[in-house]
């Protein structure tokens, strides 16, 4: 019996063994409790597709949903585009109109000497005083405080 003991291999060749007749009884009872499964036999002929499920259906409704607005999405960005392509078109006609009728007024206008340009020029010339008056009536004229109200930063 020592002998047993003081060899580790059959001391876990003992305890294996031991351990599966445990295992062996518990598979058997599990076995004996669950009933026989039949398997299931499948027809040779290919069955007829079934109805979509309920998820299915809504997954395929969605999808055409998504279609029929990125399809309505591309329409409203072709007539944006094509409006915008229009009113391009009409803004470049305006500048090349008014290109030829400042040309057609420079080719006019008598050449004028450098004495009377500068004499222009400082005509135009703003000073302090003219600004100021420039920006009080731009106050008066302006709309109405009411309709314009700052407002504070820490309402913002």
């Amino acid at each position: 019996m020592e002998f047993i003991f003081e060899n580790p291999l059959i001391l876990l060749a003992i305890i294996g063994f031991i351990s599966s007749l445990f295992t062996k009884g518990k598979k058997e009872e599990e076995k004996r409790r669950k009933p026989a499964q039949r398997p299931v036999s499948r027809p040779t002929q290919p069955q007829q597709p079934a109805q979509a499920s309920p998820i299915e259906r809504k997954r395929e409704e969605l999808e055409t949903r998504a279609k029929r607005a990125a399809a309505q999405m591309e329409q409203q960005y072709a007539e944006t585009r094509q409006k915008a392509d229009e009113e391009l078109e009409a803004l470049k006609q305006k500048q090349r109109y008014a290109e030829r009728r400042t040309a057609a007024i420079r080719e006019r206008m008598p050449a004028q000497n450098t004495a009377n340009t500068n004499t222009q020029a400082q005509a135009l010339a703003p000073d302090k005083q003219k600004l100021a008056d420039a920006i009080i009536w731009s106050e008066i004229l302006g709309p109405p405080r009411a309709m314009n109200p700052h407002r504070s930063v820490k309402r913002k």
